[in-house]
């Protein structure tokens, strides 16, 4: 065997290795790891409080004593809920109302509720599991005010 002979079939052997291992050194971390991440699912909720009754949606069970010392009114009613995968998107809710949901980093987004195009409350919140995020006092056309629940799943 000559020697241009070996080194043709040693580049092949090596070139043949290093597009075995290419996809390797591409992917993500996550999905080297066995599997990529579950994206972060988000509940929306619509609440529309008021100091009219005492009457809660069992709905809100789970964030009844946080609304009640945030927000200090005696009755919740559940409007709407959506549910998506925390990202860059517009959620229609009732009421004539939009979630923006923009500049995501992480687990950090600006949360924008619009009224037929107008923005209404604009803020930046950090999603944590357990932890809802309030978003809201928006007036509605019965007197009651309107508030977003955040829940990261």
């Amino acid at each position: 065997m000559n020697i241009f002979t070996r080194t043709s079939r040693m580049a092949a052997i090596l070139g043949g290795a290093i597009l075995l291992l290419t996809p390797a050194f591409t992917l993500p971390a996550a999905a080297q790891a066995g599997g990529g991440q579950a994206p972060i699912m988000v509940a929306a909720r619509l609440v529309a409080a008021s100091s009219t009754g005492n009457t809660v949606s069992p709905e809100l069970a789970d964030v009844v004593p946080l609304l009640q010392e945030t927000l200090r009114f005696t009755s919740y009613q559940l409007a709407c809920a959506r549910h998506f995968p925390l990202g860059e998107r517009i959620v229609k809710l009732e009421k004539g109302l939009t979630l923006g949901i923009s500049k995501v980093e992480n687990n950090e987004c600006t949360v924008t509720v619009n009224r037929q195009g107008r923005p209404l409350v604009s803020m930046r919140v950090r999603l944590a599991p357990g932890h809802p995020v309030v978003v809201g006092s928006i007036p509605d056309a019965d007197g009651s005010s309107l508030f977003v629940v955040l829940t990261a799943k």
